[in-house]
């Protein structure tokens, strides 16, 4: 019975497994985006004791989301970055970067735009390179909102930018209006409308 239980879930887990597969293969094919290719293939190749650290991580990441959600900033922080650390030890590369994205944006949330700025300064880098573009226009928004706590309206709106650009290419049309509404919040606030 154990067996057949074990068996039916390891079906269930490849067969979702093979979904992220397809739906990794049309992201590439329609926008070039390797992200979610590049997920189903880490998944695909982690050992059982990977498998293990990274469910561990995925339930910190899901109290960390609570706390996110309940604007309780600092223990989210916390549990991001203990899942980021989860995520590295298992091997968990793209992982480890979205639980780096949320503690950025937690710091954002505080504001504490100084510890933002770093995160998403090299996870805009490290989106760009290895071709995850949705996570690259994620990340200079969030860069262009730790600016804009600063007062950097003009770099605001070159981040905000440069963000639309690759929204509207990738056809994220939610992160396009938010785009546009940073771009319009910014030039009401400098008097340029």
């Amino acid at each position: 019975a154990v067996y057949e239980a074990l068996k039916g879930k390891i079906a269930i887990a490849n067969a979702k497994l093979k979904m992220i597969s397809y739906a990794g293969a049309l992201e590439e094919k329609r926008v070039q985006d390797r992200f979610t290719s590049d997920l189903a293939r880490g998944y695909a190749d982690a050992t059982p004791g990977e498998r293990v650290i990274r469910a561990q991580a995925r339930g910190m990441m899901k109290s960390a989301i609570g706390f996110y959600n309940k604007a309780e900033w600092q223990p989210a922080i916390d549990l991001f970055s203990r899942s980021r650390e989860l995520f590295a030890q298992s091997g968990d590369e793209l992982e480890t970067l979205f639980a780096e994205a949320f503690a950025g944006y937690s710091y954002l949330r505080v504001p504490d735009p100084q510890a933002a700025i770093p995160i998403f300064d090299r996870l805009s880098k490290v989106f760009e390179a290895k071709g995850y573009r949705s996570f690259y226009a994620q990340s200079l928004l969030a860069m262009a909102d730790a600016v804009a706590g600063q007062n950097e309206f003009s770099k605001m709106l070159e981040h905000a930018g440069k963000s639309l650009v690759v929204s509207e290419q990738i056809q994220d049309h939610a992160n396009s209006i938010r785009c546009l509404t940073a771009q319009t919040s910014a030039l009401i606030v400098v008097g340029n409308y």
